[in-house]
């Protein structure tokens, strides 16, 4: 049985749509911080994979003091200086060292990104540190090719050679996947990476939760890259963009007929949060993550409609239903 909040957001899907280019208009604008400090980067894999392996015990101790990250600040003992010595001496990562040698012999496909994103942080949080920024090849390790933690930030550029790159295939990720290990996700990485260390804990529960949960996550990414594309944000095709822009009143629509909204049986909603190459109720030429996209207009409707809430103060908030009612969304 529908609540009567249910009945009252039935009524009001509305007929119009907006949402065009990257909507830079509809969230809270800062002009960048200006930083008294350049963004250190350090690339551990051109200091690690650059040593004499016969070297190794000699010459390893001069690194710490640089990645420390890595190494830790104590002695390297034996068995460290044996991981290492396998580490640097693979063939696999040595192979690997050397496509991300060839794709980023310096620091220029991403260097202005960060600090550009470094900024918009800093105009938002005037305390966030300006973090140490260190690279590494993680053998592919594809769940977490960003780690930041407040004042250092850890990129896997093995993650990032391109959605062409055979060692993706070989370890059988998927296609829709590899299409997001390209430099120009490494801001969109980073951003997730902090608006998660400043958000609180991903809902379990109802679906609106849910979405407004990954709402704010993404408006987080508007807040800090204002002049990257929605499609990049959200990790879209351009043709699943525009599928979704053209459908959102559609899939508003199937959620409140489907009474999914205040469901909190996840088994009823997860292809709409769940990762893939499309959603499969909709078809093959549709979007994933639905309701991801619905909570990022919710939250952005909200931020346009209360105007002196805070970045800050909108990731602290944990009444999604209130969010939604405030929103006044209607697609």
């Amino acid at each position: 049985m529908r609540t009567i909040f249910q009945i009252f957001i039935f009524l009001f899907v509305g007929f119009t749509f907006s949402g065009c280019g990257s909507n830079k208009a509809r969230y809270e604008k800062k002009q960048p911080a200006k930083l008294n400090q350049e963004i250190e980067i350090r690339r551990y894999e051109k200091a690690l994979f650059q040593l004499n392996p016969d070297s190794l015990e000699n010459k390893i101790n001069l690194l710490q003091n640089d990645f420390s990250f890595f190494l830790g600040t104590d002695s390297i003992k034996q068995q460290q200086l044996i991981r290492l010595y396998d580490y640097i001496t693979d063939p696999a990562l040595v192979a690997l060292f050397e496509k991300v040698e060839e794709k980023y012999p310096d620091n220029s496909l991403f260097s202005e990104n960060i600090y550009s994103l470094i900024s918009y942080l800093k105009a938002y949080q005037p305390n966030t540190p300006v973090p140490l920024v260190q690279t590494y090849i993680s053998g592919l390790d594809y769940s977490r090719p960003v780690m930041y933690f407040d004042s250092i930030l850890v990129i896997s550029l093995d993650m990032y050679l391109g959605e062409n790159f055979d060692g993706y295939r070989t370890m059988g990720i998927p296609k829709y996947k590899r299409a997001h290990f390209r430099p120009e996700y490494i801001p969109v990485d980073i951003a997730a990476q902090i608006a998660n260390s400043v958000h609180p804990a991903k809902p379990e529960g109802k679906l609106i939760e849910r979405m407004i949960y990954h709402g704010k996550q993404l408006y987080f990414k508007d807040a800090l890259l204002p002049n990257t594309h929605d499609s990049l944000k959200i990790k879209y095709s351009a043709s699943q963009l525009e599928w979704i822009r053209a459908s959102e009143k559609k899939l508003w629509t199937f959620i409140i007929e489907n009474e999914l909204l205040f469901s909190g049986k996840y088994s009823k909603f997860k292809k709409l949060l769940s990762e893939g190459p499309f959603t499969s109720e909709f078809g093959r030429s549709s979007a994933p993550r639905i309701a991801q996209w619905i909570g990022w207009q919710i939250v952005r409707k909200y931020m346009e409609e209360n105007p002196k809430t805070s970045l800050y103060e909108l990731m602290q908030m944990t009444n999604a239903q209130s969010i939604l009612e405030e929103s006044g969304y209607k697609p």
